[in-house]
């Protein structure tokens, strides 16, 4: 599940790229010309050397971190997304290319339900899950994805920022600021005024020359109060998260603490939701 947003920008590239053929048709019982997306052979090859390619991933975690691991995994996520109102993405993304939140803010409110759905931007799907839709046939990935975007969601509800800006950049700013290079290193700070933490009034950057890297960066008061909310929110969270879905949450817990013992890099606690669509322009 993406939003409009999302779909258009990948349609748009996926099509200038051989990928896939759009035509607009008309369709029964339906005003006008729908416009249809197809794979084109080239988009069918990359399809299913995808989906080798996550076969061949899930089955080198087998090996790396133990089958009977990834079994376990498998199983509290699945516990867990069986429970999920709304069908969530089966990859990491964000709302759109510029939007890092999952479902875009609240330009519709939240509906208490239940089933309960999400405040939401107005270009995010809504699809309630079907009963009986069973997770366990999910890849490893899709599950991950819909787990990290349901913690995301709750997350956001509480309205102290997006998981990933501040679990990835606020939360190493501290009240003395950092220098330009490392914020950059950070990402989403060029100094010039255009980028997102900027333009969010996120980040206030030392004038000076554009080449000087090490003009301060600071927080605005409120990243400050974001960047402190957050190791008590996440807890909090959590902490709901074992009272709704039970003994799943510290089953996972377990097992990605011990495969986060084994793995080389020090890797992200919230991937980059926009990262993938940035690629599609050069890659």
């Amino acid at each position: 599940m993406t939003s409009k947003r999302v779909a258009e920008v990948v349609v748009s590239r996926l099509e200038k790229r051989g990928r896939v053929s759009v035509e607009a048709k008309a369709t029964p019982g339906r005003r006008g010309k729908a416009r249809i997306v197809q794979l084109t052979p080239t988009g069918t090859a990359a399809r299913n050397a995808a989906v080798r390619l996550v076969d061949t991933v899930q089955e080198d975690w087998r090996q790396r971190f133990s089958n009977a691991g990834i079994v376990r995994l498998h199983e509290a996520l699945s516990r867990v997304v069986d429970r999920l109102p709304v069908e969530l993405p089966h990859h990491v993304t964000g709302y759109g290319a510029g939007d890092p939140s999952v479902t875009g803010g609240d330009y519709v409110l939240e509906d208490p339900g239940p089933p309960r759905i999400p405040a939401h931007g107005q270009d995010w799907p809504v699809v309630i899950r079907e009963p009986g839709s069973a997770a366990r046939h999910l890849p490893l990935p899709a599950l991950l994805s819909q787990v990290l975007a349901a913690f995301a969601i709750d997350y956001e509800r509480e309205r102290l920022g997006h998981l990933s800006v501040v679990s990835n950049f606020l939360r190493f700013v501290g009240d003395e600021g950092v220098t330009l290079a490392r914020a950059q290193a950070l990402g989403g700070v060029s100094g010039n005024g255009k980028t997102l933490h900027e333009r969010h009034l996120d980040v206030v950057v030392e004038p000076g020359r554009p080449s000087d890297k090490r003009r301060r960066v600071y927080l605005t008061p409120k990243s400050r109060r974001m960047r402190d909310a957050y190791p008590h929110l996440v807890t909090e969270i959590e902490q709901r998260w074992c009272e709704e879905y039970g003994d799943a949450v510290p089953a996972m817990r377990s097992v990605l603490a011990t495969m986060d013992e084994r793995f080389d890099d020090d890797l992200p606690d919230y991937p980059d939701t926009n990262g993938w669509m940035h690629r599609l322009w050069f890659d």
